[in-house]
């Protein structure tokens, strides 16, 4: 499953180019084992330690369907130039464009593995 936007591509081969990307998709296997998925008890800060900044968690309401930025770590913060901790998506983002910016998160919610989303995004009333 590829989704393709003029801003977003969303690439299930994991065909990362980053190291600290790589990095963590082997933690995320490791603490994963024979599990689909490893639970957001089995991270800790400490782990993660190299990687903190860069971070984003999304808590998923299901019904009706809404995310919400539970915490976006301090180097994304600095680079989008805003704070979006405690936020919905739907509060951040212009209607025309919402379904493009959750379009990520509805294929990881399907898929439920990592996955590789790049591309340029528009946010913060700014292109990243």
């Amino acid at each position: 499953m590829a989704y393709n936007d003029p801003w977003l591509s969303v690439d299930p081969s994991l065909s990362f180019e980053s190291d600290a990307l790589l990095g963590m998709l082997g933690l995320w296997e490791q603490i994963r084992g024979g599990r689909r998925m490893p639970a957001r008890q089995d991270f800790s800060p400490e782990m993660l330690r190299a990687h903190l900044g860069w971070i984003v968690l999304i808590d998923v309401e299901p019904e009706p369907l809404r995310f919400r930025y539970r915490l976006v770590g301090t180097g994304i913060t600095q680079a989008v130039g805003r704070d979006a901790t405690g936020a919905y998506l739907d509060e951040l983002y212009a209607p025309e464009i919402y379904d493009t910016a959750i379009s990520a998160f509805r294929v990881l919610l399907a898929r439920r593995r990592p996955m590789r989303a790049h591309g340029w995004l528009r946010h913060a009333e700014k292109g990243h």
